[in-house]
């Protein structure tokens, strides 16, 4: 199994440079070329299953309607969240042990102290890709992913 852990401000939006996201009237607020990018990512990675561990897990019935809306074609792909935590990379070590995880995975994150950093370092880096938060999830971001499972 592969499990991507998806965040969403700063990997399915942007930050600084964000006057095209933030600038549209509320609920609109995913990038629908970088949806796109997701798109590409699960046609390219067999088997991939994504949890999302973005604080838009607090409503899934939400982020579903918004990122389909801005062109996401695999909701089926997405098999769960991570539970509310301290940590990030607390929530994701739980939602792997609590699931009885065996199998390849990436966290996909612009801010990472709290995943395999400063605050926390319970996930190896090397399972880990950092976007830009300015500019989102990058071409070269979604072929690091794809490397990564292939």
């Amino acid at each position: 199994m592969k499990v991507l852990f998806l965040d969403v401000d700063g990997v399915l939006n942007m930050y600084g440079s964000s006057y095209r996201t933030f600038m549209k009237p509320w609920g609109q607020h995913i990038e629908p070329h970088i949806v796109t990018r997701l798109n590409y990512i699960c046609e390219q990675v067999q088997d991939l299953n994504i949890v999302i561990s973005s604080s838009w897990r607090s409503n899934m019935e939400d982020f579903e309607k918004q990122i389909k809306e801005q062109g996401f074609k695999y909701w089926d792909k997405v098999i769960g969240k991570t539970p509310d935590l301290s940590f990030r990379g607390e929530e994701i070590q739980e939602w792997i042990t609590q699931n009885n995880f065996i199998g390849k995975y990436l966290v996909l994150d612009d801010e990472i102290t709290d995943i395999c950093g400063e605050y926390c370092r319970v996930i190896p880096f090397e399972n880990v890709i950092q976007t830009d938060g300015n500019e989102g999830m990058l071409n070269k971001d979604a072929l690091k992913i794809i490397e990564f499972f292939k």
